[in-house]
């Protein structure tokens, strides 16, 4: 249980940088391509299911964010 709440932790503190590094660096470059290329399988789900519906702003990283504290308070 420990061990899940550590990882959640750090899936949350991943997905915070890269949403930071979103609007300071490009998706190609070093930082936002490790964060991108690691949270890939987590906002691939949410891109389905959003579809174009949210227009150019993605909602990816807030969604993916609000699940960590959902499971995180679920597994607590």
């Amino acid at each position: 249980m420990v061990v899940l709440l550590r990882l959640l932790d750090v899936l949350k503190w991943l997905i915070i940088v890269d949403a930071v590094l979103s609007w300071v660096v490009g998706p190609a470059q070093f930082p936002r391509s490790l964060t991108q290329l690691l949270l890939g399988p987590v906002y691939a789900p949410i891109h389905r299911v959003l579809g174009p519906l949210t227009g150019p702003i993605d909602l990816a990283p807030l969604l993916a964010l609000a699940l960590v504290f959902a499971l995180q308070l679920a597994v607590r």
